[in-house]
């Protein structure tokens, strides 16, 4: 099956590239695919170089049998003497072209540079081949860049397949693969590299003895614990509620309503794409987080929690592989919701960096705007000062909301769902509800919880039945963010007012004069 990376392949080699870096994990996948693709369409003889083995010709035979350790410069100086019209796979070589990893990259950049006009004149190229994304400055526009992609779905199915005619029953026969489950699986497998999606799916059928609903659920632990290796990203299966454990916001609740809709292939068909997402503004502890998880559940979809300040590197062109690797793995996990939890701490600016802050940043503004996968960023920011203004612009997400902190009936939804979930709720009477809610002005969801909690402590500690006067009680033991620092808090007030879209169906809340103003 024909694949981009195959039509980019051919269009470059053909075109006469002659430095191309080829990034991926998946070395020898990508290798075995170059090959086929010179095999079938380009007929040209393919070699591959790495440090242990030096060059191989297809046969994986040593050019040079003789040398005993292979080095960066010889590569190079031997690669002279190979044959015309042939391609030269360079595994992990983008280790030697800068000074942070190898001493000499000078060398080998200014033997790239000049080699160039010798390959012209021969119609052969280099292809880079590695997970690293490093360009020397000298060869910036010199080296094309290219993704390797993880395994489509199709490919997917066809290693499922594999491994099941691979396993033999008691009776001698393979193993049947019920199918019904197959989309299941595959889905479960998007995300992991050829080599894991063989390893994971031969040991839950091991596990399990079977590929159906306990196998997909444990191959989804296994992705979790693969994507939580990359250090950038995390995966998180949606364990909790819907947005019904969310008090108030309903705003954020009717546009997210919508947004379901529009994930849908119906949706598609009719012409709509697929909603980019949303950007929650406001004071801390005023649910951010719990709404993104929430999302994902209501959604249905799993949910990615991308850990932006992990990718600021201290090796120039590390943090930008690293941010290439989080979008390109985000993408083949789709459809799902990715979580960026204060965007402000990630992207905030850093003159330090040499400017790598601005290149990353600049490489995932333009993602955001150009995706056209169903992946729904919800992303979230208290310190608004910092958030660069080109975030915000339209295009980038389809809504921004400000959560202030909740007003009365909020307040008193919040504490019912609290109750709820402690099975406590029966405690109280509505003229109570009604009663805590009122003092607890200014309060923020997570307050509001934490009045529960320590309510429930006090309580069981004295042995004492837990009722509205307990709860009012340990409302005066609560110091708020507001009661730390109001100027702080009224400043988050006063930009989400000027610049998002209010997340509650009231118009104002002034919190001078503390009436609620319709």
């Amino acid at each position: 099956m024909k694949t981009k990376f195959d039509t980019e392949l051919v269009d470059y080699i053909l075109s006469g590239h002659i430095l191309v870096n080829i990034h991926t994990y998946e070395k020898d996948r990508c290798i075995e695919e170059i090959c086929k693709i010179s095999n079938d369409v380009l007929k040209m003889p393919v070699y591959t170089w790495s440090l242990s083995c030096g060059w191989r010709d297809s046969q994986y035979q040593q050019v040079n049998p003789d040398r005993e350790f292979p080095s960066a410069e010889d590569a190079l100086m031997e690669l002279k003497e190979m044959p015309e019209n042939s391609i030269f796979i360079m595994k992990d070589y983008q280790i030697y072209l800068t000074k942070e990893t190898y001493d000499k990259y000078d060398i080998i950049t200014s033997m790239l540079y000049e080699m160039q006009n010798h390959l012209n004149m021969n119609n052969s190229i280099i292809l880079f081949v590695g997970p690293i994304l490093s360009i020397p400055e000298q060869l910036k526009y010199e080296i094309t860049l290219m993704e390797f992609d993880l395994p489509s779905p199709e490919r997917i199915e066809i290693l499922i397949r594999s491994v099941c005619e691979n396993v033999k029953t008691q009776d001698g026969s393979s193993f049947k693969l019920k199918e019904e489950f197959l989309e299941r699986l595959v889905y479960a497998c998007k995300g992991m590299t050829q080599q894991q999606i063989l390893d994971k799916v031969s040991l839950v059928l091991r596990k399990t003895k079977g590929l159906e609903t306990e196998a997909i659920d444990l191959l989804l632990s296994e992705k979790c614990m693969i994507i939580k290796q990359s250090g950038i990203l995390s995966y998180r299966e949606n364990k909790d509620g819907d947005l019904n454990i969310v008090g108030g916001y309903d705003n954020i609740k009717s546009h997210i309503m919508i947004d379901k809709k529009c994930l849908s292939k119906e949706a598609r068909e009719y012409g709509i794409d697929p909603p980019k997402g949303i950007l929650l503004v406001g004071v801390p502890g005023a649910g951010k987080s719990l709404l993104c998880r929430c999302i994902a559940a209501e959604f249905d979809l799993p949910l990615l929690i991308f850990d932006v300040g992990s990718i600021m590197d201290q090796f120039v062109g590390n943090s930008e592989a690293k941010m290439r690797s989080a979008i390109k793995l985000i993408e083949s996990v789709s459809p799902c919701v990715v979580m960026l939890d204060e965007i402000e701490k990630g992207f905030g600016g850093n003159s330090l960096d040499g400017g790598t802050s601005k290149r990353v940043f600049g490489y995932f503004l333009t993602w955001l705007s150009d995706r056209k996968d169903s992946v729904y960023v919800v992303a979230t920011a208290n310190n608004v000062s910092n958030l660069p203004i080109e975030f915000c612009r339209k295009g980038r997400f389809d809504e921004i909301f400000g959560l202030l902190l909740p007003n009365a009936s909020e307040r008193e939804q919040i504490l019912r769902i609290h109750l709820e979930k402690r099975n406590k709720a029966d405690i109280l009477s509505d003229t109570d509800y009604k009663q805590i809610a009122m003092k607890t002005e200014n309060f923020s969801g997570a307050e509001i919880e934490q009045l529960i909690i320590s309510s429930m402590k006090n309580c069981f500690v004295s042995n004492k039945p837990m009722c509205v006067d307990t709860l009012i009680d340990t409302c005066c033991d609560i110091k708020t963010l507001y009661d730390f620092d109001g100027d702080a808090v009224r400043n988050i007030i006063n930009w989400v007012k000027k610049h998002a879209k209010n997340s509650s169906n009231e118009k104002e809340i002034n919190r001078e004069s503390r009436k609620v103003v319709i």
